[in-house]
């Protein structure tokens, strides 16, 4: 059927988006990936799911030389002129997956040097997000906007940044390093600190200090470092407890409201009944 589409609209982006998942979803990702290269040009900024998939494929196999041509079309969507804020965020964890790949084939020099090449120029892309056109977005007020900046510049920022320095640190470690390894992730984590108190973001602060304080453990556990793993992961447990403390508290509430909310919607409808049956 697909087949017989096409010929009527070869160019459909949709189209052959379809054809590159299909491929994926039964299994073929050879396939997939000879298809997305034939139709690279139409499919650009539209596949970014199918390029993930592909990407887990290509480092699961050890196809390096498949994973980075992969990597590469990922950063120009991410990059793309007109892109949101949160995509700035986003290519880092994908880039992640790639430093995963080279610390468990025992490549930590490697690894430690692409970390810190990518978090340089993740930190430069980031002042550009200041000049974002979407700060300029009518569709928001200006409170909202400033909100988001906030959001964006105080904790998911800074939380990616993280994620880039326990990998590159942990790498480091193992490759027998000897500098400071923690003052780094401590640096990046003063500005999610100072959203504890913020009464839209502060229960999110508390999450993304739990995963900070468990990649504290993670350079540790690399430096062979006991005491202080068990430290930091006893650290991040605290705000863990304390982000499902508040998300329990949250959900109860809801629930709460939604029972009285229907009391009142019964108790509505049984005094319109009485009505009813008085007329």
């Amino acid at each position: 059927m697909v087949a017989e589409l096409l010929k009527i609209a070869p160019d459909n982006p949709k189209l052959n988006l379809y054809v590159v998942n299909v491929y994926l979803a039964y299994g073929y990702p050879d396939l997939a990936f000879e298809y997305y290269e034939k139709r690279r040009d139409l499919l650009k900024g539209r596949a970014v799911s199918a390029l993930s998939t592909m990407l887990n494929d290509a480092l699961e196999r050890g196809d390096e030389k498949r994973a980075l041509f992969l990597l590469g079309e990922i950063e120009a969507h991410f990059k793309r002129p007109g892109h949101m804020p949160y995509e700035t965020s986003s290519l880092q964890f994908y880039r992640i997956r790639y430093l995963r790949y080279l610390i468990k084939n025992g490549r930590n020099g490697e690894a430690a040097k692409r970390a810190s090449s990518w978090l340089e120029d993740f930190l430069r892309d980031v002042e550009k997000e200041r000049d974002n056109p979407f700060w300029k977005n009518k569709r928001y007020s200006e409170e909202q906007r400033k909100r988001m900046k906030r959001y964006y510049f105080d904790l998911s920022f800074p939380y990616a940044a993280l994620q880039l320095l326990e990998l590159r640190n942990t790498a480091l470690a193992a490759a027998g390093g000897d500098e400071d390894l923690y003052a780094p992730l401590f640096e990046r984590m003063k500005p999610i600190l100072a959203m504890l108190d913020d009464d839209n973001y502060g229960v999110t602060a508390l999450y993304y200090l739990f995963r900070a304080y468990n990649s504290l453990a993670a350079v540790a556990k690399a430096k062979g470092d006991k005491e202080k793993e068990a430290a930091f992961r006893k650290k991040g447990r605290e705000y863990y407890d304390r982000y499902r403390k508040i998300i329990e508290e949250n959900r109860k509430k809801r629930e709460e409201a939604a029972k009285k909310a229907a009391a009142k919607k019964k108790e509505s409808g049984a005094k319109e009944d009485e009505k009813s049956s008085a007329k």
